[in-house]
């Protein structure tokens, strides 16, 4: 069941005034990690809305990867496999190799295999490693997965996370939704994952005004199975 309009409504507005009083345009982890937490898992809508939106972010800023890296295919697999689970709840073989492997492993290699290739890509990569982690973990084999549950623990240890943004934790698998790795790419550089702010805002606003409308109609009319 959608939840009433009032509360993405309250939630849009919430993040876009808090996005564009950084001086980075900067959307706060902390406040995506409460709308996830607020919108649930409980019902097929909510997972179904939260797999498309993590789709969108990927097919966002594929155009940033397909220049730099034509023969580097992977991508491509890997959101055809998350479209597969989203529409048919079963995980491809090849995904679950994947996921069944050491997946930080798996992240470390793609921002440090090769520290010549371009950043904005293997954030590109990141974008559709998150997305994978997202979908897969609706499954109750392995149970609802807060993208954001390593950072709150630090939060709650003291540990200096206060200033942190997207760009900070973008290497590391185990903290962040595929929408942060998407920002970063969209907004920063084949050398650098510092971002351009004013590309950062571009992002941000296209991720609460058009993929969240694109995604709660994704998850209404192809919710996937019970």
């Amino acid at each position: 069941m959608k939840p009433a309009d009032e509360f993405f409504d309250g939630w849009r507005e919430q993040m876009r005034s808090a996005m564009l009083q950084h001086p980075g345009h900067h959307l706060d982890w902390r406040l995506r990690r409460a709308f996830y937490l607020e919108l649930g898992q409980e019902t097929r809508w909510a997972r179904a809305f939260r797999g498309w939106l993590a789709v969108l972010c990927v097919q966002k800023v594929l155009p940033v990867l397909l220049p730099l890296c034509p023969h580097d295919p992977e991508v491509f697999d890997e959101l055809s496999a998350c479209i597969s689970h989203l529409l048919q709840r079963e995980t491809p073989l090849s995904l679950r190799h994947l996921l069944d492997s050491n997946y930080h492993s798996y992240a470390q290699e793609l921002l440090l295999f090769n520290k010549s290739r371009p950043q904005n890509a293997l954030c590109t990569r990141m974008a559709s490693f998150r997305a994978m982690q997202e979908i897969k973990n609706w499954d109750n084999e392995y149970g609802w997965l807060d993208p954001f549950v390593s950072a709150r623990r630090r939060d709650e240890n003291g540990m200096e996370i206060q200033d942190t943004t997207d760009a900070d934790w973008v290497g590391v698998a185990a903290v962040g939704d595929a929408a942060s790795a998407a920002a970063v790419a969209f907004a920063c550089s084949e050398t650098s994952t510092e971002c351009d702010p004013a590309k950062l805002r571009a992002f941000w606003t296209w991720w609460l005004d058009e993929a969240w409308n694109r995604a709660a109609r994704l998850a209404s009319e192809l919710p996937g199975p019970h």
